[in-house]
């Protein structure tokens, strides 16, 4: 079963870097004598310059989602386009071997995040296209491709889970922004009253840059 509520308010949260620390780590001086501390002048000049990574420049021509390939997990799915249902949240898959993209966000490529969310299970035991989802690592390839066989990689650089209940209002279906591929699907326990897991699994990617 699979279900995103209030879709258009869930969010992504985003790995933070740290920064690197320049004043302990390079021209640190030695109290005792004044002098650069050699030990750590020798340390900077052996470190590896850092290079800025390539920044992925959004395409002026989209890809419209058509078919979702995750080689990792062998998932070689349809896209469906889908909107809101009369509840306000993204229409689910019309089958547990498809995925659903949410056609009112961005295409794949274009500014922003397109989603695509795909069945876990049934609830019963019949395996959805994304009961593996979570065994995804950070830096898998993930490749959408659209009805002309155009193809756009991404690399996985997050997995996140979510209580259902707690999820903030935030970004996940911006239009604006970094181009990232997001893929959602269910979590944690099967709540009988809701009829829904209780929390969701998101996948963010990024477009592979060469």
């Amino acid at each position: 079963a699979f279900l995103i509520s209030g879709a258009v308010t869930l969010w992504v949260v985003f790995a933070v870097i740290g920064a690197i620390d320049l004043i302990g780590g390079f021209g640190a001086t030695d109290a005792s004598s004044g002098a650069l501390s050699r030990g750590r002048v020798s340390q900077v000049a052996a470190q590896e310059p850092e290079r800025a990574a390539p920044v992925f420049t959004p395409l002026a021509d989209p890809l419209t989602p058509a078919r979702l390939i995750i080689p990792k997990l062998g998932i070689d799915a349809t896209v469906e386009p889908v909107g809101l249902n009369i509840k306000g949240n993204m229409t689910v898959p019309s089958t547990y071997h498809t995925v659903s993209w949410y056609r009112p966000g961005s295409k794949a490529g274009a500014s922003g995040n397109a989603v695509i969310a795909g069945h876990l299970d049934n609830s019963l035991g019949m395996p959805g296209i994304f009961e593996r989802l979570h065994t995804l690592s950070v830096g898998d390839t993930i490749h959408v491709e659209d009805a002309k066989d155009r193809s756009l990689p991404y690399r996985v650089v997050s997995l996140s889970v979510y209580d259902v209940e707690d999820a903030p209002a935030a970004n996940i279906f911006s239009t604006e922004g970094p181009s990232q591929l997001v893929l959602i699907t269910c979590n944690g326990a099967w709540d009988h009253e809701k009829k829904s897991y209780d929390k969701r699994l998101v996948v963010v990617a990024k477009p592979v840059t060469f």
